[in-house]
């Protein structure tokens, strides 16, 4: 008996070990961290360093709270962690929560490049009438609030080469062009304190050559190619504005140069029909390999009647339609300058890329290309596929995939299940998003 009971007791304190309770702190829920099981790419002492870089103030102290986010479902019952949660903004995803001496609050994002959100939670809630501005301080000391607060964390971000976004974001152009580094400062507008910061730097793109390989009108080509394939019925598809050209970097440190542009198309309900379908769509096209690295899709969409003639120039019907689909990782939207997930008829594929993105492990991952075949090297074990077969082989052994693996304009494309045989992550695929789970 008296064994049996030390079974139990001990059952009980290891499934408390593994599974902590989330605690309730500031709007946020958090775990405490565990060196033995988190092993995350960014540790909370390294994201300490460069808080303490970015505070620039020796008299403010930090305290390190745990792992958090908003959704306490994201920290219930987990038997194994991410290496990186690049979904944005910090708090969505996991993040480290710190609080300084001041009770200010700072929301980490596990992620290689600087991303994290300050708060100011105390007057975050302080009421003010948003409908009566006569109230408000003048948007000149507002102003010069945020401006001081910018220039004690980063005294150089102001100067040189900088332009202000509509949300009141700075942004810190590269060589001349628009770069997603960025600040965004919001001050109470009675307080005249700042309640909240979102602080977001991949670093200069050093080495990323800024003279596009594809010139604007090639970009359009290929976006409108593009946009003809999404759907049958498209009557019609033309850029809304000049494409601009710029650099995108995403929350895993992956740069590109990008032309940027708005295509607005009409989709014909049926063949002969005056109903269209309005679309709205942004697409980025990568200025150097012309892969479209980023979408989104149906900005707007409206049912209007009208007749659209059709451009003089209309691509040729596309062999293969396919169309990009949303990733969403532990739950939350994932956005990345990398080739977006696609779906096939009811299939959903990856580009083969993505096993070397490091979501859950840091994998050593090489892929090579011989004799019709693709070799994947993942963690020492050896895959093969082929273009146009359904056979995943390791060893000899042959697994039957539920589609072919496909060239999709000029890359390798794997059925979403491939990546759970390979990587051990677990694909999951509606109509139009791809949920990516352990």
């Amino acid at each position: 008996m008296k064994n049996l009971l030390l079974i139990v007791f001990c059952v009980v304190l290891t499934t408390t070990a593994v599974f902590a309770k989330p605690r309730p702190y500031k709007g946020y829920y958090y775990v405490p961290y565990d060196d033995q099981r988190m092993h995350f790419g960014l540790t909370p002492q390294e994201a300490e360093q460069r808080l303490v870089r970015w505070i620039n103030n020796p008299s403010v102290s930090l305290r390190f709270i745990g792992v958090g986010t908003i959704y306490r479902d994201k920290l219930e019952n987990r038997t194994s962690w991410p290496v990186y949660d690049p979904t944005s903004p910090p708090g969505r995803g996991l993040s480290y929560l710190f609080e300084d001496n001041l009770g200010k609050l700072y929301i980490v994002a596990i992620v290689p490049i600087e991303m994290w959100e300050y708060r100011d939670v105390e007057a975050d809630r302080t009421p003010y009438d948003p409908q009566d501005p006569s109230a408000w301080l003048p948007s000149e000391q507002r102003d010069a609030v945020a401006r001081q607060f910018i220039t004690a964390r980063v005294p150089n971000f102001l100067e040189g080469e900088h332009q202000r976004g509509w949300t009141g974001a700075v942004y810190r152009l590269y060589q001349g062009l628009g770069h997603n580094r960025y600040i965004s400062v919001s001050v109470h507008p009675t307080l005249g304190v700042v309640e909240s910061c979102k602080w977001y730097d991949p670093g200069e793109p050093i080495g990323l050559n800024t003279t596009p390989s594809l010139s604007r009108e090639q970009a359009v080509q290929v976006a409108l190619a593009y946009a003809y394939q999404l759907e049958a019925g498209v009557v019609n598809a033309e850029i809304r504005n000049p494409p601009v050209l710029g650099i995108f970097s995403d929350e895993l440190g992956i740069t590109r140069l990008m032309w940027w542009m708005i295509i607005d198309s009409a989709v014909a309900a049926t063949p002969g029909n005056d109903l269209r379908t309005a679309r709205r769509l942004i697409i980025g096209i990568d200025a150097h390999t012309g892969d479209v690295v980023d979408f989104d899709r149906f900005v707007s969409s409206s049912a209007v009647k009208s007749k659209v003639a059709s451009p003089s120039k209309k691509p040729s019907k596309p062999k293969l339609r396919f169309e990009p689909i949303q990733a969403y990782f532990e739950g939350s939207s994932l956005r990345m300058a990398t080739l977006p997930p696609l779906r096939v008829g009811k299939t959903a594929y990856v580009w083969v890329g993505w096993l070397k993105l490091p979501l859950y492990e840091t994998a050593r991952v090489s892929i090579a290309y011989a004799s019709g075949a693709i070799q994947i090297d993942y963690n020492g074990q050896r895959w093969l596929v082929r273009v146009g077969s359904n056979l995943l082989s390791r060893n000899g052994i042959s697994r039957r995939l539920s589609a072919p693996v496909l060239n999709i304009r000029g890359r390798v494309y794997l059925p979403a299940e491939a990546l759970e045989v390979i990587a051990g992550m677990k694909m999951r695929a509606d109509d139009y998003t791809l949920y990516i789970s352990r």
